[in-house]
């Protein structure tokens, strides 16, 4: 049926042409041919757009594959933390934009401070947008501002697609602005950390952070959750408050903080002690110190074989093994000999990083292109799913987000990777 209704726009399009140009002087005729022939053809682009998104079999493409296959006649913004908030996240964004060529993929980064310099953040998406070519913009990771930033961005420019990874600010505030959501499934991957926890027969769990955090009731929630399952298991939690890197003592403080911390609490509970933290800058420097003290690590708060394992451990990567998922994990594997921590460090082998910014705009190509044609419900799932597949094979699960009261969004997507245990 949709075939025949294709074929009949075409033909109308064609025979409106036709008789324009045969016929007559009269301008108002060819004005209004020419009007009726777009108007179809645009129709008839629409019908040919949703029929290629239909067709798609989501669970066997390939969707890097996928989206060469289209014609790219548009630009993907990304803003992506810097260099110092997180390397694997602006490393990755560079990459796209080597892939698809600068004059396809914009990169700007997020204010080192982007909890102060808010206006700094919305003036770059602003800059962004202002190419009207421009029709996506990625934040990875979605620092804070980022629900300012859309929401400015909406007032001039409400058909750029956005797409928030990994969000610093409230899930149901950022669900509020950005039209899809990436987010960690923090409840199942506070199951996976505890009961990991549990596994490696520890005896305690310190669990550190600081209040502009805590005050996410996510984080909040998957701190509680972690906590009761310790509890249940005979596992001592221990909350311990770090300084807030964005705050006067910086990251500077924060990791001091940390090399002195780690030790004294594995001096006072032991080596069966799990170490985890709420932030990037914390990851570094308590690597080094478990492995120094023998202690015990369930992975970063987000999971990652390149963040905070290569400089703790003094692996060197070269350039052409830089995002190399299975050279990390093989080189973390020989530190790990080396330290005889082996059963005791584990991080999810793709770096949930790199996923989010990679998912994320090749979900924007797909949109922007055509192929996908709705942001929120089973289509945009399936098509998300697929480009988890095409970037971790079946390691990674993406389903709908709920909220702690139970409300579920149908455009935020959690996921959930798997756990590598270094033995």
């Amino acid at each position: 049926m949709k075939k025949r209704r294709l074929l009949a726009a075409l033909m109308t399009a064609a025979m409106t042409i036709s008789l324009a140009a045969c016929g007559g002087s009269s301008t108002t005729s060819t004005t209004a041919a020419n009007s009726t022939a777009e108007t179809t053809a645009a129709a008839a682009s629409e019908e040919t757009k949703a029929e290629a998104a239909g067709a798609v079999d989501w669970s066997a493409v390939d969707v890097w594959d996928l989206i060469d296959q289209q014609e790219l006649n548009f630009k993907i913004g990304i803003m992506s933390s810097s260099v110092s908030q997180g390397e694997e996240n602006y490393r990755s964004a560079i990459r796209l934009q080597e892939k698809y060529g600068e004059d396809k993929v914009l990169v700007d980064t997020f204010p080192a401070n982007a909890v102060a310099e808010q206006e700094t953040t919305i003036s770059k998406v602003m800059a962004m947008a202002s190419d009207p070519d421009v029709k996506a913009i990625v934040f990875n990771q979605a620092q804070d501002g980022t629900i300012a930033a859309i929401k400015k961005l909406k007032e001039v420019r409400d058909d750029v697609l956005t797409v928030a990874c990994n969000p610093n600010e409230d899930y149901d505030e950022m669900a509020t602005v950005a039209d899809v959501v990436l987010c960690k499934d923090q409840l199942g991957f506070a199951d996976q950390v505890a009961n990991l926890a549990v596994s490696m027969g520890a005896k305690n769990f310190v669990h550190y952070s600081f209040p502009r955090h805590m005050s996410n009731q996510n984080i909040a929630k998957r701190c509680e959750r972690m906590k009761e399952i310790c509890e249940e298991n005979g596992i001592n939690f221990l909350e311990v408050t770090a300084p807030d890197p964005q705050g006067d003592s910086g990251t500077a403080g924060t990791q001091q903080f940390i090399l002195e911390d780690v030790p004294r609490q594995i001096k006072s509970l032991g080596e069966d002690t799990v170490f985890f933290s709420t932030n990037t800058a914390m990851h570094e420097p308590i690597i080094k110190c478990v492995f120094e003290g023998h202690a015990m690590y369930c992975g970063q708060s987000d999971p990652t074989p390149f963040d905070g394992f290569p400089a703790a451990l003094n692996i060197e990567v070269p350039e052409d093994k830089k995002g190399d998922s299975d050279y990390m994990l093989s080189a973390i594997q020989e530190k790990v000999n080396e330290a005889n921590e082996n059963g005791r460090v584990s991080t999810w082998p793709v770096s949930l990083n790199m996923t989010y910014v990679q998912a994320g705009t090749m979900y924007a190509m797909l949109y922007c292109s055509g192929v996908v044609t709705e942001t929120k419900g089973d289509a945009a799932l399936e098509a998300l799913q697929a480009c988890y597949r095409t970037l971790s094979g079946e390691g990674a699960e993406v389903n709908y987000w709920a909220n702690n009261d139970g409300k579920e969004y149908d455009y935020v997507f959690r996921v959930l990777g798997g756990q590598h245990v270094f033995e």
